[in-house]
């Protein structure tokens, strides 16, 4: 397949209130929210949410990862704004990582990639610096 992943879709019981999370809270950059929908900017990939569909299960499916320089500082700033963090920081062969979910259950996580120089930064480096030239591509 010639293809990029483009967007992630997600469902919400309660789009306005969604929307609210990933605007207010998480301050994603708002692209859209005509139509009974949400899209936000996350870099190369936008961010949608939608209704929830009759008889599907909310919250599921898969988690979603945002990349962070500074975890503490994240962790802290969302903290304030009411996010709880299921098992605080950890300590992962590959970083560290802050899970926690949306107000429809989606898992959520923050993980700051080890940095050049450190042991851990073998296990991700080519993502790291996969990371590092799309951060320069967008100016970030």
């Amino acid at each position: 397949m010639d293809a990029l992943l483009g967007a992630v879709w997600l469902y919400a019981a309660d789009v306005p209130r969604a929307v609210a999370f990933y605007r207010d809270v998480l301050e994603l950059p708002v692209v859209d929210e005509e139509h009974g929908v949400g899209d936000f900017d996350c870099g190369r990939v936008r961010l949608s949410i939608y209704p929830a569909r009759p008889g599907r299960e909310l919250g599921s499916g898969g988690f979603y990862v945002f990349i962070a320089d500074d975890i503490e500082r994240e962790v802290a700033r969302l903290a304030d704004r009411g996010v709880e963090f299921l098992g605080g920081l950890s300590e992962e062969p590959f970083g560290r990582i802050a899970e926690f979910r949306d107000p429809d259950g989606h898992e959520l996580s923050l993980w700051q990639m080890p940095h050049e120089g450190e042991p851990a930064f073998e296990h991700v480096r080519p993502l790291a610096r996969h990371f590092a030239r799309l951060r320069a591509a967008l100016g970030r």
